[in-house]
Parts: structure tokens; sequence; C-alpha cells
């Protein structure tokens, strides 16, 4: 027969938290809607552009951050960048000795604007 069965998975869509916890020592008043209005777009683009099976690299995140808030911080006067990720709904922490988290090997993160949070602390 020429008849072959081919399987193949349909990715889930994953629904990605991201909270980024940040801190500075600059002098300067920086409100938390400028950097949220800053990082959000690249964070969400980070995020999204995952494919299925990636993981998400903190270390990463952290580049992407300082990336888009130098205008307003420069990188030396960043005193605390913390991440907290959950993936649809359950908080994930990196591996052991590791700077990143998986989500299902099958499925893909999907973040919107507003699952982008940021806190000062």
């Amino acid at each position: 027969s020429d008849l072959y069965t081919i399987p193949y998975v349909i990715p889930v869509q994953q629904s990605t938290q991201v909270t980024v916890t940040w801190n500075t020592s600059s002098s300067t008043v920086i409100d938390n809607a400028a950097i949220d209005s800053l990082a959000t777009p690249d964070l969400q683009d980070y995020i999204n552009s995952l494919g299925p099976g990636q993981y998400i690299n903190f270390y990463e995140m952290q580049y992407i951050f300082q990336e888009a808030v130098v205008d307003i911080i420069p990188t030396p006067l960043i005193t605390h960048i913390e991440f907290s990720v959950t993936v649809n709904g359950q908080a994930l922490t990196p591996a052991v000795n590791t700077g990143v988290v998986v989500g299902d090997p099958e499925g893909y993160y999907y973040a919107t604007t507003a699952d982008i949070t940021f806190v000062r602390g």
C-alpha cells in the first residue's frame, strides 16, 4: 500500500505571565509606568517569539530589560532585577544552577501586554 500515517503535534498555547521586580540607585525619580511602557513590548516580543520546546531564559530577559530602559536608567544604576514567571497558572522557577524555565515541551508561550507587569522593589 502507498498509504503512510504521519503523526504531527499541534502545539498548545501556554498563557504566560511575567512580573519584573526592579530597582535603581538613580537619584532621578523614575515612574514605574515609564519602565512599563519601555520594557513591555520587548519582553512580550521575546516571550511570543519562543517556539515549541524552547525555554524562557532569565538572563536574556535581564538583557532585554536593561536595553529597553537604558535611556532612563543607565545599566550601572540598576540595582535589582528579578523575574517571576507563571505558565498556565503555575509558577515556574529556574532549574537548579541555571537561569531557564521550561513549560510544556510541545507548547509555545504567549503573553499579552497585560501579562507583563513591573514592580519597583
